[in-house]
Parts: structure tokens; C-alpha cells; sequence
């Protein structure tokens, strides 16, 4: 089978921004919503867990419009990534959080200790006040 390609470079090649396809089930949505700048454009595979079907004000038309236009709300870049931004953030917040507790929890007493996760919270608060958002 012979592919026709657009061009020689790789935006030329792959599927523009925002192409969605019906993925495996119907719950189930595979989209594209970042711009390739160098090799492929790696696919997201959505799946909803809730509403049910019978909610009819979030069809999957707009799910895939809303989940693709969360992917431009990055706070650093203004382009599409891979990913809507809320799911970026929970994954640093995440990685932070997991770093803080290996670098901290020897230093925690020992988990028998009736104050323990008060105790650990403490900890793990940062020592000058601060906002982090990932």
C-alpha cells in the first residue's frame, strides 16, 4: 500500500490539533490535541467515568471540545499540550508531594505514635509561606 505524504517535515505529517477519534469503547475518546514540533504526535486516550449516558447536556461532543480546550490553559505555555492542565498540575503536585515525604520521613517518629500524621504534616509544610502550583 502505497502513503502519500504532505511533505518531508513532521508537522506536515501528522494529524493537525484536535483530532479526535471514537476510541475502543464508548466511554472511550483517543485525541490529538497538541501540535507535533519534532517526530510524532503521541495520542491521549480519554475515558469518561461519570456521567452516565443519560446525562444530556455533556454529549461526547462536548467532552472532547472541553477535555481539548483544557490542554491550552497551560500556566507556562500558551500552545496545546498533551494533556488537559488540571491533570498536568495533579501530576507535579503528585511528584512534589512524593519527594517531600522520601526526603522527610526518616526524620518523621515512628508511626505508632498516636499524632503521627499531624505530627508528619507539620513536617512536610513548607517553612516560609508560600503557593505552589505546580
Amino acid at each position: 500500500m502505497k502513503i502519500e505524504y504532505l511533505g518531508y517535515e513532521a508537522p506536515q505529517q501528522n494529524v493537525t490539533p484536535g483530532t479526535s477519534v471514537p476510541g475502543a469503547t464508548e466511554s472511550d475518546t483517543i485525541i490529538v490535541p497538541h501540535r507535533a514540533l519534532q517526530g510524532t504526535a503521541m495520542p491521549s486516550v480519554f475515558s469518561t467515568i461519570f456521567p452516565s449516558s443519560g446525562d444530556a447536556d455533556l454529549t461526547p461532543h462536548f467532552l472532547k471540545n472541553i477535555t481539548h480546550a483544557f490542554c491550552y490553559m497551560h500556566e507556562i505555555v500558551d500552545s496545546a499540550i498533551s494533556v488537559p492542565h488540571t491533570l498536568r498540575s495533579a501530576e507535579q503536585m503528585a511528584n512534589r508531594g512524593s519527594k517531600l515525604w522520601h526526603s522527610k520521613s526518616q526524620q518523621l517518629v515512628h508511626p505508632q505514635q498516636e499524632d503521627f500524621y499531624s505530627h508528619a504534616t507539620t513536617a512536610l509544610n513548607p517553612q516560609i509561606a508560600t503557593r505552589y502550583w505546580a
